[in-house]
């Protein structure tokens, strides 16, 4: 057998480098993909159990300000007061929003970088 010459080597290795470009290309497409898809059922799962948890909060939140309203006397205080609560936890979220923000990108860095 006689060695290769320096054209069919050049041959070879241009072939070798486009079978490696190709295959990195469906690799990354599949990486891309899985990315996606996890994202994609993330935000549904979120999507879901915030839909749950936002009209669990909103039951207890009726049944709050109606059974507060009771012992206060009136029905409108009871629903002042569970306003009020609201009020004081959305400036304690907006006081450590920057915390939150952290903790939000180290969750979705981890999950997009692994």
């Amino acid at each position: 057998m006689e060695p290769a010459t320096p054209k069919e080597a050049l041959n070879n290795a241009v072939g070798e480098v486009q079978t490696y470009l190709d295959t990195t290309k469906d690799y990354l497409k599949l990486h891309v993909f899985k990315m996606a898809m996890h994202l994609v059922t993330s935000l549904g799962k979120i999507m879901l159990v915030g839909l749950f948890a936002l009209l669990a909060l909103l039951f207890l939140s009726y049944g709050a300000a109606l059974g507060l309203g009771a012992w206060m006397g009136s029905t409108s205080y009871g629903f002042f007061a569970v306003g009020a609560a609201y009020v004081l936890i959305f400036i304690l979220a907006y006081l450590l929003r920057n915390r939150i923000e952290g903790q939000l990108l180290r969750h979705f860095s981890h999950l997009y970088f692994d």
